[in-house]
Parts: structure tokens; C-alpha cells; sequence
């Protein structure tokens, strides 16, 4: 049987908002409606994500689009040398439809994603909160109190958003070359 080749994913995907939070490090929590549910999630293998994420890493230069890291740096920091596709959403409401759009993927290094994840990365002890908060005021130029304040309001949407059941819209992941796991549908997925 003939291997089946993939064409290779574009550096700029269709319908991909690069411009969405630049190059901003927030935390970004994700509604307990949605956990467990992102976009790579969906795809119809790890091959595909693993094709998408390098295309990520290769058009970021494999360095975080938030603070600059490499590989190496991570090392040097004493974090593990890992760089991440972060998926970024956007959040629409439209009457009592609600849909969490995957708009951007992003390369981000650990120490970034630690912050961004930071109620994920509470839940591994003090020593990685502290970090993360860290690299947050460290990268933002924040005092403590905007960082608190910071952390407040990110909680406040997430309470908010996770009164919701939301749609996931991956539309992004088929424009990249995606394909869609079949049967698929443990919450509405979009893929239009």
C-alpha cells in the first residue's frame, strides 16, 4: 500500500488572525465547559498536530513569539527545553449560541506557557507559581499588584465563560491542512 503524503502547512494559514494579542503574555484560562477539548484534540492523529506545531516552530524561527526563548535559553533558566503551539481563542457570542474559536497558533516556550496555563501550573506547587509569576512581570514590566490584578480579572472570565457550553470552532486546523478524527463529536465541533 502507497504511503499517503500530506502537502506541507502553509507558514500563513487562511483565516489565521496573527494579529490577535500580538505578542502579549496573559494568563489565558480556559472554561471548565471546554477542558479537555482543544483544538488538536480533534485532528485525526498526532501526525497531523506534530505537522502543524513544527510548521508553527519553523515560522517563529523556533524561538517563543512572547519572550524571545529558545531552546537553549530554557536549558540555561532551568526550565525543560520545550517550545509549545499555543492554541489562542476568541470567545463569540451570538444570542445563547456560543462558539470558542481556535484564531491563532502562537510558538511559546515553557516558561511563557506556565503563565499562561497558571491554573494548570498552581496545581504543580509553589515552586512553578512563582516562577510563572515571575516570568509574567518579567516580560510585561508589571509590579506585583498589576499582576494580581491581571490574575483577578482572567479569573472573573473564566467564571463567567464557564457557565457556557460552547461549540469548538477548528475551522483554523482544517485550513492548515488538517483532517478531522472521524466520529468526532463529544461537543459540537465546527469545521467549516
Amino acid at each position: 500500500m502507497a504511503r499517503i503524503t500530506r502537502p506541507p502547512v502553509p507558514h500563513f494559514i487562511d483565516a489565521e488572525d496573527r494579529s490577535l494579542a500580538g505578542s502579549a503574555l496573559y494568563v489565558d484560562l480556559i472554561p471548565t465547559t471546554c477542558w479537555g477539548s482543544a483544538g488538536r484534540t480533534v485532528l485525526a492523529s498526532q501526525y497531523e498536530w506534530q505537522r502543524i506545531r513544527t510548521m508553527v516552530y519553523e515560522r517563529a524561527g523556533n524561538a517563543c513569539e512572547v519572550c524571545g526563548n529558545t531552546r537553549e535559553d530554557l536549558e540555561q533558566l532551568g526550565y525543560a527545553p520545550r517550545l509549545h503551539a499555543h492554541e489562542r481563542y476568541t470567545y463569540l457570542s451570538v444570542g445563547e449560541s456560543r462558539v470558542q474559536r481556535l484564531t491563532r497558533l502562537i510558538c511559546q516556550c515553557l516558561a511563557c506557557d506556565e503563565v499562561t496555563h497558571i491554573g494548570r501550573t498552581s496545581t504543580l506547587g509553589p515552586h512553578y507559581l512563582d516562577r510563572a509569576r515571575t516570568q509574567a512581570m518579567r516580560v510585561n514590566g508589571w509590579t506585583r499588584n498589576e499582576l494580581d490584578a491581571h490574575m483577578t480579572e482572567a479569573r472573573r472570565l473564566w467564571e463567567e465563560r464557564s457557565q457556557w457550553e460552547w461549540k469548538l470552532d477548528v475551522t483554523l486546523l482544517k485550513n492548515a491542512g488538517g483532517r478531522l478524527l472521524p466520529g468526532q463529536r463529544d461537543r459540537e465541533v465546527i469545521w467549516d
